[in-house]
């Protein structure tokens, strides 16, 4: 068995220094023989985050494409440096007709922001293998994008969706009553940082997220279904990675981002 360390929501933001992100990523997830480091990046409309390590990684260390989707889009790939790897999947953040955030693992992006609701959003992601993911953030779960969230919890399986949580709401905060209210119907929560696209943000990445058991790890080529079906499951993840932020830089960041 092989134990990976993933954190499930990352961003690559241009104020990022590649190199710097990187090293970031290896010093919290800290891998080892046995222990296997890996971020999903969630890009945003108009980035290509495998395209700029491809682009800018040669410096500083090596970049292989491990696995390809079946159009041929490069989905999983690895960064090594000084003796470490760091496994990168793809990911798509989209943005509904709710205005609400729909995460999209191991697929590549093939919607507009805003062209589907949420509920098309989640059942485009899985007719492509993805698994969706709703992303708790402040504020964007209540009024009337909560209830949508609600009433897609009431009529979906938990096979078919999972929760996330973020760094951002600090410990000792308990969890939105949404969230509360979908965990204990069944469903998935991933916990994983979501930073911000401010230059101190590049040293979270990794910092907050899952770890689990896999009968494969990436050196042994495990697909990306294979971690995804890991991830999505009821006992898929043995306990948290890390810990969210303390209140003070919560608030700090939160405000940051106003």
């Amino acid at each position: 068995m092989r134990l990976i360390r993933l954190d499930p929501h990352g961003h690559l933001y241009d104020a990022y220094s590649l190199e710097e992100w990187v090293n970031a990523a290896l010093v919290n997830l800290m891998p080892e023989d046995e222990i296997e480091a890996a971020v999903i990046i969630v890009d945003r409309c108009g980035q290509d985050s495998f395209a700029r390590i491809k682009n800018e990684v040669k410096p500083f260390g090596a970049w292989e494409v491990t696995q390809f989707d079946s159009a041929g889009q490069a989905i999983v790939g690895s960064i090594s440096r000084q003796g470490r790897s760091l496994n990168i999947i793809r990911g798509v953040q989209y943005v509904s007709s709710e205005k609400m955030e729909v995460l999209a693992f191991g697929i590549s992006r093939t919607q507009e922001d805003g062209s589907l609701s949420c509920r098309d959003l989640i059942s485009e992601i899985k007719s492509l293998g993805g698994v969706a993911c709703l992303p708790w953030a402040p504020g964007k779960w209540l009024g009337s994008r909560g209830r949508v969230i609600s009433e897609i919890l009431a009529n979906s399986s938990p096979n078919n969706l999972v929760l996330g949580d973020i760094a951002i709401r600090p410990r000792f905060i308990l969890p939105s009553a949404v969230l509360n209210r979908g965990e204990t119907a069944g469903f998935k929560v991933l916990c994983g940082t979501d930073p911000l696209p401010r230059p101190e943000d590049v040293n979270i990445v990794g910092s907050y997220g899952i770890e689990f058991e896999s009968s494969r790890g990436f050196k042994d080529g495990v697909s990306v279904k294979e971690i995804l079906a890991v991830i999505a499951s009821a006992h898929g993840f043995k306990r948290v990675w890390g810990k969210p932020n303390t209140p003070f830089k919560a608030l700090r960041r939160f405000i940051s981002s106003l």
